[in-house]
């Protein structure tokens, strides 16, 4: 599956009340940040269907939606805030250092 290109962050917060990628995230299977920095991918949402995804699950037209932030700054909670808002929880696990 090949994946979207990542969506940055201000895209969704410049104009909140626009439906232009705020319907991507109401529309979202799966929700993928993506460090600006190290590139490194971490779930936001959707961890079940990713699963499905990887295994090659019958997950046909599964929406996931990538979105490019700084993962140290406040990027990362307004994100949260953002998925919480649009999907009613988010599912980041921070990694294990």
């Amino acid at each position: 599956m090949q994946l979207p290109a990542p969506i940055p962050l201000a895209a969704f917060l410049e104009d909140p009340g626009s439906l232009g990628p705020q319907a991507d995230l109401l529309d979202a299977d799966v929700i993928l940040g993506v460090d600006v920095a190290s590139q490194k991918q971490f779930i936001v949402y959707g961890r079940k269907a990713l699963r499905r995804l990887v295994r090659g699950g019958a997950v046909r037209g599964a929406h996931v939606v990538r979105i490019a932030l700084s993962q140290d700054t406040q990027d990362l909670p307004q994100l949260l805030d953002l998925v919480v808002a649009h999907k009613g929880r988010h599912e980041y696990e921070p990694e294990e250092e």
